[in-house]
């Protein structure tokens, strides 16, 4: 089942996003982050239920650049927990904010991935992803 997260959600979510950046993020801005970013109506975080637990989750964020004078999509993040991976969740949940980008009336839906992550680029690319674009980060 997918859903939208709701506030108790915090810390399957806080797992789930540590899994996909393999790292272990300080925990009291994770939760600022959050609550805050609940509070914007341009974000939307969706969560996948198996047997009333958090399995999967991604986050899809509204946009309207200059350079597209339009309604864009963003999906910030996609993720499914491990033992979960390859029954179809990460599909549902990708769908699942397509359908949402649509009914807010995007024109197109944009996702980047890491280098690193060839088995996600597989996946975006058999769910209809085209890689037309670079993204060039920089730590500031």
């Amino acid at each position: 089942m997918i859903r939208s997260a709701k506030e108790n959600d915090i810390n399957p979510i806080y797992e789930l996003i540590c899994q996909l950046e393999n790292t272990e993020f300080d925990k009291g801005k994770f939760s600022k982050t959050f609550t805050q970013n609940r509070k914007d109506e341009n974000i939307y975080y969706f969560v996948a239920e198996e047997n009333s637990q958090v399995v999967g989750f991604i986050s899809l964020i509204i946009l309207s650049p200059l350079h597209h004078c339009d309604i864009i999509a963003e999906v910030a993040e996609l993720v499914v927990a491990d033992n979960m991976q390859g029954i179809g969740i990460g599909k549902q949940l990708l769908q699942y904010a397509e359908n949402k980008a649509k009914e807010l009336m995007a024109t197109q839906i944009e996702l980047s991935s890491n280098q690193k992550r060839v088995a996600a680029h597989r996946f975006y690319k058999i769910a209809g992803y085209g890689n037309t674009h670079f993204k060039l980060c920089k730590v500031l």
